[in-house]
C-alpha cells in the first residue's frame, strides 16, 4: 500500500475545510475502493479531474480509513 496517499488526501481535505482550493493529482486503482475514494473526495469539494484510474494498481484500504476520519 502507498501510505503517501494518506497524507495527500488528508492535507487536501484540511486545506478545503480551511476554505482553500484543493486538487488531487494521483493514480488510483480502477476498482471499488478507487470509486469510493474518488466519490468521497468529490463530495467534500476536492477537484478530482487530474486523478488517473489504472487497472494495474489498487487503491488500498489504508487510504479509505484516513478519508473517513
Amino acid at each position: 500500500m502507498d501510505y503517501r496517499k494518506n497524507l495527500l488526501f488528508n492535507v487536501a481535505s484540511c486545506v478545503k475545510k480551511l476554505g482553500g482550493k484543493s486538487q488531487i493529482i494521483t493514480k488510483l486503482g480502477n476498482d471499488p475502493f478507487g470509486d469510493f475514494l474518488e466519490e468521497k473526495l468529490s463530495r467534500i469539494g476536492i477537484d478530482i479531474k487530474s486523478i488517473i484510474r489504472s487497472k494495474a494498481d489498487n487503491a488500498g484500504l489504508s487510504s479509505i480509513f484516513s478519508i473517513i476520519l
